[in-house]
């Protein structure tokens, strides 16, 4: 797994620790103060350059390619989230969206050139989390590679998937329950099941939320800019 860039750690979002999608709000007689969110980011753009990335005003930190990391808690509220060349200062990609209380997002940049665009999704699933299971779901980044398949172990989990298809079906950014243990993981080209990438003795733990993304350019063959399969642990 990749190193986490940010050099902030994440805090407990409620007193006993994180947990996934639910409210930390207790019943109380006094009014509540909203429980922070928690952003996951990646930058999954290939070709650029070490970037800052801002919510509104403050620089969360770098980022390079193919690495990622969690913020501090986030407030519920509107944000600019904008990834910014860290030598010249020029805003590479940025999107306006909202934060809610208590809810965990993804950021990512992605795609490459003029085209790098941002990503905000809120992680959801839509089936209960049995206490043995690793939560995972799968981006498909990579500009030019062909639809995509991914395999866990023998089992087809993420089937025909396109570049950035979550965008326009927000269902794609689902997680989906895994059982903690070692896996492997591989992606086929959907349409001649021809490998382009593999994680093999994967240990999932149970609870943790993971990303598998398959990133970079088809048309790049022999240096790190080219296809590979990869996965992170979203948050501690």
């Amino acid at each position: 797994m990749k190193k986490k860039v940010f050099v902030f750690f994440l805090a407990s979002l409620c007193v006993g620790g994180m947990t996934f999608l639910s409210s930390c709000l207790k019943n109380s007689s006094n009014t509540p103060s909203q429980p922070s969110s928690a952003v996951w980011v990646l930058q999954a753009s290939p070709g650029s350059p070490s970037l800052n990335v801002y919510f509104n005003t403050a620089n969360q930190g770098a980022i390079a390619y193919a690495q990622g990391g969690w913020t501090p808690p986030v407030k519920a509220g509107n944000y600019n989230f904008s990834f910014v060349n860290s030598s010249t200062g020029d805003t590479v990609s940025q999107v306006q969206d909202s934060i809610q209380a208590g809810s965990y997002y993804s950021l990512v940049l992605y795609d490459t050139g003029s085209m790098r665009k941002v990503m905000l999704f809120k992680d959801q699933s839509d089936q209960s989390q049995g206490n043995t299971d690793a939560l995972v779901n799968f981006l498909q980044l990579s500009p030019d590679s062909n639809p995509v398949t991914v395999n866990v172990d023998s089992v087809t989990v993420f089937p025909q998937r396109t570049f950035a298809d979550n965008v326009g079906n927000p269902n794609l950014s689902k997680f989906t329950g895994i059982s903690q243990g070692t896996h492997s993981f591989t992606a086929l080209n959907a349409s001649n099941g021809d490998t382009l990438g593999t994680l093999s003795n994967v240990a999932l733990q149970a609870g943790k939320i993971y990303t598998v993304f398959l990133r970079g350019l088809a048309s790049h063959t022999s240096d790190t800019l080219g296809v590979k399969l990869d996965i992170m642990q979203n948050f501690p």
